[in-house]
């Protein structure tokens, strides 16, 4: 009888006593935004860190500032890049991704990219990435989506189940699509991602994040922080008003294309320029042959841009110009083209 309840016994101790790991492979959903890490000497110069941080809409669409449950990366840290990685000053870190190139994710328009970008003072955001055109979008969502399936190929670190650990080695790592010592066709010359001049920064350095969805010019999500404790820290940016709020006093019941003070600007233009949509705003008029729209600070829109036509839209039909509009934080500029005859030129926004 003893020798029948031994061996049950045994396998029972064997499940219940701490034993060898079992990796897990890792998990990533589109949508998911990824964290890298990487060294450009010793210790650590052969392997990148990547940390899913889960959904960019959670982070996206956070009101306050929140320490990211991301596991002990503190420890996969020290062992990969040493004790002293916090201060190392080649060893850089970074956030990027996208949520999809070809569908529509958790409010997000395909092809919407995310990037960093070191804060030069910690809490004021950098100036904003700029990515024109849907299709250069296109093709950065792509090379960031092989990316993101290379991820989940690999197995999670021991002491993280959000985190692994890249050889140089593979295609697919951190490394390869961080310029100017990637992969030619991950990285564009000296863009990472082959869109972003750099987003990396030292551990001690806090990253300003940027969506691009539609408009040329990116919106600022939050910051990144990281203590030598390995604590990540996302702080939302102001929460942006949307449409429907300033609609409520501006133009009540109506949408964007319509013009409630009838002043010949269209509700959405007058919302992204900051003027009242209940009273008269006037239009504005090329002064040396450059037209400026005001940027109003904050204010959460889609997509915006410039479009030409000769007649109206007539039989020209509006189009987008080249060269396109100078965008800065503040406005938008375009420059009417010399030399072709009659050109009307409108802004357009979408909330």
């Amino acid at each position: 009888m003893n020798t029948k309840i031994i061996p049950t016994l045994a396998a029972t101790l064997l499940a219940l006593l701490p034993g060898a790991a079992f990796s897990a492979q890792a998990s990533f959903t589109a949508g998911d935004i990824l964290m890298g890490f990487r060294a450009t000497a010793e210790p650590g110069s052969s392997s990148s860190y990547v940390v899913n941080l889960g959904p960019i809409a959670t982070l996206r669409d956070a009101t306050s500032a929140t320490t990211l449950n991301l596991g002990n990366i503190s420890a996969d840290l020290v062992a990969t890049y040493g004790p002293s990685w916090y201060t190392r000053t080649d060893l850089f870190w970074g956030v990027a991704g996208t949520p999809s190139n070809v569908a529509d994710v958790n409010g997000d328009p395909a092809p919407t990219l995310y990037g960093s970008r070191v804060e030069n003072t910690p809490g004021v955001p950098q100036t904003a990435w700029t990515v024109a055109g849907a299709q250069t979008r296109t093709g950065i969502a792509t090379l960031m989506k092989g990316f993101q399936d290379a991820f989940s190929t690999y197995e999670v670190t021991a002491n993280s189940n959000k985190a692994v650990l890249q050889s140089s080695a593979n295609n697919y790592d951190w490394r390869a699509y961080m310029a100017p010592s990637g992969d030619a066709d991950k990285t564009t010359g000296s863009k990472d991602f082959g869109a972003f001049a750099e987003i990396e920064a030292n551990p001690s350095k806090t990253l300003s994040l940027f969506r691009l969805p539609n408009q040329q010019q990116g919106l600022f999500v939050g910051s990144f922080s990281i203590n030598a404790s390995g604590d990540v820290t996302f702080t939302p940016g102001a929460t942006a008003t949307t449409y429907a709020t300033w609609a409520l006093t501006n133009a009540p019941g109506q949408t964007e294309t319509e013009d409630y003070d009838n002043d010949g600007l269209p509700n959405g233009v007058e919302f992204f320029m900051g003027t009242p949509g209940n009273a008269a705003t006037a239009h504005p008029g090329p002064v040396n042959g450059v037209i400026k729209w005001n940027r109003a600070a904050n204010v959460a829109v889609t997509s915006f841009g410039v479009q030409i036509s000769s007649d109206l839209g007539a039989a020209d039909p509006w189009h987008a110009p080249t060269p396109g509009p100078v965008i800065t934080a503040g406005s938008v500029e375009y420059t009417l083209p010399t030399g072709l005859g009659k050109v009307f030129a409108r802004l357009t926004v979408t909330p």
